[in-house]
């Protein structure tokens, strides 16, 4: 019979701005935005990527009380779960591939996917710093095989590392070193023998930056009828793609080059946020990234926001969505152990911090593995971010979501 250990899985997401800037990086002078070229198989995937972020968007939000503001990362979950699955065969594997849009790939579509994405996200704006490190532990008991290894050096970019005793503590220096101190440490089961950490890592500022003396201070109406008074950013006539949906318009805000921007999805009057979610499919994200600019006068709110799914909830939402057979004893990791393996815990913490100078955000994913037992408006648009909202950042030329927020009170 085999052994049995805990492998554990950290996606790490780091998404930062503000404060931290140095003056060199505001000297740089911004090189012209290029696409990221993907095969015609690979764009083909790019749409998928983008359905499980509003699915799962949707399960958080109706999962979720009525008066909390979200934020999480889909592309550090995704992330996460594709190099789980990579280890896996059969029912085990298919089912976490069907519930994170990849059903009608294979593994090497998968990881190839990843292998094209990790350097070139990193390389589209040289104003905007982002880094991806991707990492494989294990203690000398968990006997992880050598293809799985060479797997994630090939495909994922993943250094390989010994650990002892001092595991957590080991594991929890690397994260705070590849997320600049962003995400200082994250919970690791006790019994942990083994983890594969995905760091992202981002440090930009607007295209166009807010000032400090243009601040409005202004009512904001939360989504239980409360309305309290808080700090706006503001700007006039800027020019930004725009898009009207059934229940929402969004105004698509750049970062840097334009590379990376904030797409901001206000409902309409008489609408909510949850009827702006129930809408949004690929398609739609489509639209919102081909639409006509508008000049637009503009109020964002300054804010912060700190959210965490917890295991039990993120297990939920995933049985939901259809992954079954990894959480059971029936659970089939064969591709990465020669130790019988199953999904225990999955879990994320997310922190964004949004003022004049940029966007500053962080996440953390792990998934745990423990032992089985035997259309745009006319004229100028009036954009005022003055009740709950729908947000995204993501990467323009593919239109990967890395992170995605509903902001519902203040």
């Amino acid at each position: 019979m085999k052994k049995i250990i805990s492998l554990f899985i950290i996606a790490c997401v780091a998404f930062t701005g503000c404060d931290r800037f140095l003056l060199d990086d505001i000297a740089k002078v911004p090189i012209k935005r290029q696409d990221i070229l993907l095969t015609k198989a690979q764009a083909e995937m790019i749409p998928s990527t983008t359905s499980f972020s509003f699915d799962f968007l949707r399960e958080l939000s109706a999962s979720e009380k009525s008066n909390v503001n979200l934020f999480m990362s889909p592309f550090s979950l995704q992330t996460a779960l594709s190099m789980a699955a990579a280890g896996a065969v059969g029912q085990t594997q298919e089912e976490i591939y069907t519930t994170i849009s990849y059903d009608n790939y294979s593994v090497n579509d998968v990881n190839n996917l990843y292998k094209t994405l990790i350097p070139r996200l990193k390389n589209v704006d040289n104003t905007t710093q982002i880094g991806i490190a991707n990492s494989l532990w294990s203690k000398e008991t968990a006997k992880i095989l050598p293809s799985f290894k060479s797997m994630m050096n090939d495909y994922y970019d993943a250094s390989t590392h010994t650990i002892d005793e001092n595991f957590s503590t080991e594991v929890n220096r690397w994260v705070k070193k590849e997320t600049k101190g962003m995400i200082n440490s994250f919970q690791m089961p006790d019994k942990a023998e083994a983890a594969i950490l995905n760091a992202l890592y981002f440090k930009g500022l607007w295209t166009d930056q807010f000032e400090k003396r243009d601040n409005i201070v202004d009512t904001f109406y939360n989504y239980d009828g409360s309305k309290p008074k808080i700090s706006f950013m503001t700007q006039k006539e800027l020019s930004y793609p725009a898009y009207g949906g059934e229940s929402f318009m969004s105004l698509s805000i750049p970062y840097g080059n334009g590379a990376y921007r904030i797409t901001i999805m206000l409902p309409d009057e008489g609408k909510t946020v949850d009827d702006v979610i129930a809408e949004l499919d690929a398609d739609i994200w489509g639209k919102c990234y081909t639409a006509a600019k508008v000049s637009a006068n503009i109020w964002i709110p300054k804010f912060e926001t700190e959210y965490t799914i917890s295991s039990i909830a993120m297990l939920g939402i995933l049985k939901k969505m259809g992954i079954n057979q990894a959480f059971t004893n029936y659970a089939d990791f064969s591709q990465m152990a020669e130790l019988s393996l199953k999904i225990t815990d999955v879990l994320q913490k997310s922190i964004i911090k949004i003022d004049e100078n940029g966007t500053e955000a962080a996440t953390v994913t792990g998934v745990a593995f423990g032992p089985t037992s035997a259309g745009p408006p006319v004229g100028l648009l009036e954009f005022k971010v003055d009740h709950p909202f729908v947000y995204f950042i993501s990467e323009i030329s593919t239109g990967t979501i890395l992170f995605a927020g509903v902001q519902k009170t203040f």
